[in-house]
């Protein structure tokens, strides 16, 4: 009787042991963050992510295709991942590779506007207002007016083709980010007219193009310059 009661106990000890080991390494992780897991299992439908949790986690396929990522992954592959929940109700790890990228986009997407620096992206549809462009899996607005210097009829040719925008907006609250491609041309446009304007000198002769007649006077386009 004695033997059986140090043996319930050694298995409860250790069963106590395996879930206090199992809690502190679930509270490494926290839903909401971004961690890095090993892929350990490349399926048809899913690609399981081993986090050194007590169970992995799957993601479905079209996640890694949509980016061409189904292309370079492996098994022992490290990538990163979002964390949504540790546990839902059916005891099932919840992680997505898409969200996680959005959380590194959007990171990113903080320093340009911060920094006022230029980011690369695509213009993917038109929607109310403007356009949606992609940059590195985040999705921002581009207004109609914000495209470029002039009107355009037609944007055709802006469609999905890189394209830089400078990020002028940004709502983390709302989770939305506004672009303008025309703020880039406009700084590109400056510096050409300050090369120009800086080798133009009193009493040369150039050669410019008539933009406008008016009572008063004459518009000419020095090369993107306007002179009267």
């Amino acid at each position: 009787m004695e033997e059986i009661l140090k043996q319930d106990k050694s298995r409860s000890h250790k069963e106590f042991e395996k879930l206090l080991s199992e809690d502190l390494g679930n509270r490494k992780f926290k839903e909401g963050e971004i961690a890095t897991g090993t892929i350990e299992e490349i399926g048809k439908k899913f690609v399981f992510i081993d986090l050194g949790l007590k169970s992995s986690g799957a993601i479905p396929i079209e996640e890694f295709k949509l980016t061409k990522e189904i292309d370079t992954i492996e098994i022992g592959s490290k990538i990163d991942v979002l964390l949504e929940k540790i546990e839902n109700r059916d005891g099932e790890i919840v992680i997505s590779r898409e969200k996680a990228r959005r959380a590194k986009s959007w990171k990113k997407m903080e320093k340009a506007f911060e920094s006022k620096q230029e980011v690369q992206g695509v213009i993917i549809s038109r929607c109310k207002g403007g356009f949606v462009v992609n940059v590195d899996s985040c999705l921002c607005f581009l207004p109609g007016s914000q495209v470029d210097l002039r009107p355009l009829k037609n944007f055709d040719h802006l469609m999905k083709v890189p394209q830089t925008f400078e990020c002028v907006k940004l709502d983390k609250k709302r989770g939305n980010i506004v672009l303008s491609r025309r703020a880039v041309i406009e700084k590109i446009r400056n510096k050409d007219k300050n090369k120009i304007i800086s080798k133009l000198k009193e009493g040369d002769i150039v050669q410019g193009i008539v933009k406008n007649l008016t009572d008063w006077g004459v518009f000419i386009d020095l090369n993107g310059v306007d002179a009267l």
